[in-house]
């Protein structure tokens, strides 16, 4: 290691340092963009109480391979809950559905027309055949009615 450099600013591929800093200039706004496409922990329903007032008060969408209820949240983000059961998949399937939903959610979540929601997918059998646009075309229909205005 050079003489002054500290160990955290050293890092031992010589290219490492240049690569960072040509990714955050070509981002041109220092990474701010990143942000907006991550799924944040605040972002996910947690609690049992949350999926039964979602369940009990919210609407509800059937599409072929997935059904939908959602409520709004008075929140200023929408938030997502997955429910696959144990019965239809093995485990590598259930995390291929729920890594497919968080990754249409994190794609598509400023598609969803505010105020927040609280979404609730349950999947149904099928659902782990389905590719990510598949997807997103099912679970996008539940949110924009048939005349073209938001639900």
């Amino acid at each position: 290691m050079p003489e002054g450099a500290s160990d955290l600013a050293y890092d031992k591929s010589p290219f490492a340092n240049a690569a960072r800093e040509m990714a955050l200039s070509v981002s041109g706004v220092t990474g701010s963009l990143r942000g907006l496409y991550r799924f944040r922990a605040y972002e996910k329903l947690r609690s049992s109480s949350d999926f039964l007032r979602v369940k009990r008060i919210g609407r509800r969408f059937r599409a072929s391979h997935f059904g939908v209820n959602y409520a709004d949240n008075e929140l200023p983000h929408h938030r997502l809950g997955m429910v696959v059961q144990k019965r239809f998949w093995h485990a590598v399937n259930r995390n291929l559905i729920k890594r497919r939903l968080r990754e249409w959610f994190r794609l598509n979540k400023h598609l969803i027309p505010l105020p927040g929601k609280d979404i609730v997918v349950i999947a149904r059998p099928g659902a782990e055949r389905l590719s990510l646009c598949d997807m997103a075309r099912e679970l996008l229909a539940a949110f924009v009615q048939r005349d073209g205005r938001s639900a």
